[in-house]
């Protein structure tokens, strides 16, 4: 079962990888050809001015992670959820049985930290506390009506452990 979700991640991500290393190479190519003052028919279809919006906006934001070596919000939620199937084989059954709400969440973001919220099948709100540059997570728990507030748990990891 591990083995089956490790490959599948690790098959998602390297496609992923690929198809946006080709639109890089096609996009310095064509910006090549546009300096030699040739013309080079696009062979894509026109996008609507919201699709090219939307490409340009992940472009960018892939480059400035990249650039700044900093975890995206999208290598967050990816990175926790793989931690949390990793650490709990059921899970995965759990949630394609949909009978308990389970979901992962951006809690807030900003230039030195992402927060994920994991709503576990339990009912508890698990916070992953996330350094862009390093890494380093520490956990937080949560349950309504057990806990008065969020505890800091003894649980640290780091995610970039869980990117790949």
């Amino acid at each position: 079962m591990k083995k089956t979700i490790c490959c599948t991640l690790i098959l998602c991500l390297g496609l992923t990888l690929f198809a946006s290393c080709s639109e890089q190479k096609t996009e310095k190519k064509h910006k090549d050809d546009t300096k030699k003052e040739t013309v080079v028919e696009d062979e894509k279809p026109e996008k609507t001015t919201e699709e090219t919006t939307e490409a340009t906006t992940s472009e960018e934001t892939t480059e400035s992670s990249i650039v700044e070596g900093l975890i995206t919000e999208e290598e967050a939620l990816y990175a926790v959820k793989s931690y949390c199937y990793l650490n709990n084989p059921d899970l995965e059954e759990i949630v394609n049985e949909g009978v308990y709400p389970v979901y992962w969440d951006i809690d807030s973001i900003d230039d030195s930290q992402i927060v994920v919220v994991y709503r576990s099948y339990t009912g508890a709100l698990i916070r992953y506390y996330i350094d862009r540059v390093s890494g380093s997570t520490y956990v937080t728990n949560f349950v309504a009506g057990i806990t008065e507030e969020e505890e800091r748990t003894d649980e640290s990891l780091n995610i970039k452990d869980y990117l790949i």
